[in-house]
């Protein structure tokens, strides 16, 4: 900033300066007056919390006195009260003792992990049979495909990872080592993944299985079981028709 003059100057000094020595004077109100009124906010702030304990005891005994097994929150409650208490994950450690945060550094601090369980210790003896394999892998990815399907891409892949349920697998799996540290990668089984993975493969391949039998008519009209937008009823339903046709 320029001045023209020392006037200006000390003009603009003094106003700052007045500015700056109100703001001061406001916090320091301020913070007196929070000093003053903060026993009774802490008190108030019990009282709200008790208030809204009673107000949700009372609540339950209402639902317990009044619920039968016709009450639409009837299941819900049984679900609620067989289901195991969820333990939160500790954020992990990497290798390097900094701490994993966001989702990006979570995922690959599991996947250097899952990747140092599975490489070897040492170098594998027959190397020539590695190298045919690979050689025979990038051969088949390298031909034309024999059919029609749909190629597998990295955006369906993304939009299945996203609308999976992250409370559910397919079956039970112990994921964390018992005993172990749970903010170590290592504690967590390699086998965890499977639960996900074989989701994944299992929608890609309905997907495509379904556009090839429904695409080239292999599947009856009368089959309604195991379709989108047919159901068992509706089939039923037909077979009265046909009787009442008869």
């Amino acid at each position: 900033m320029c001045f023209r003059n020392t006037l200006q100057f000390i003009t603009w000094a003094l106003n700052n300066i007045t500015t700056t020595t109100f703001v001061i004077n406001n916090y320091y109100g301020n913070f007196v007056r929070l000093r003053r009124i903060q026993p009774s906010a802490r008190a108030l702030q019990r009282d709200v919390k008790a208030r809204v304990q009673e107000f949700r005891n009372e609540s339950w005994s209402d639902l317990m006195e009044e619920i039968t097994p016709s009450h639409k929150a009837f299941w819900k409650v049984t679900k609620a009260l067989k289901t195991e208490g969820y333990i939160p994950v500790p954020p992990y450690k990497r290798t390097d003792n900094f701490v994993a945060l966001d989702d990006a550094e979570i995922a690959e601090c599991l996947a250097e992990s899952t990747e140092t369980q599975c490489s070897h210790a040492s170098p594998p003896h027959d190397i020539a049979h590695i190298n045919c394999i690979e050689e025979e892998v990038l051969y088949e990815i390298s031909l034309e495909p024999k059919d029609d399907l749909t190629l597998v891409s990295l955006s369906e892949v993304q939009a299945l990872v996203k609308s999976l349920n992250t409370r559910k697998a397919p079956g039970l799996d112990g994921i964390h080592k018992p005993g172990k540290l749970r903010d170590l990668p290592a504690s967590y089984r390699p086998i965890s993944l499977l639960s996900g993975l074989g989701k994944l493969f299992e929608r890609i391949l309905k997907t495509r299985l379904s556009d090839h039998l429904l695409g080239k008519g292999l599947i009856k009209d009368e089959q309604f079981g195991f379709r989108p937008v047919h159901s068992c009823p509706q089939q039923v339903l037909r077979l009265v028709e046909c009787f009442r046709v008869l």
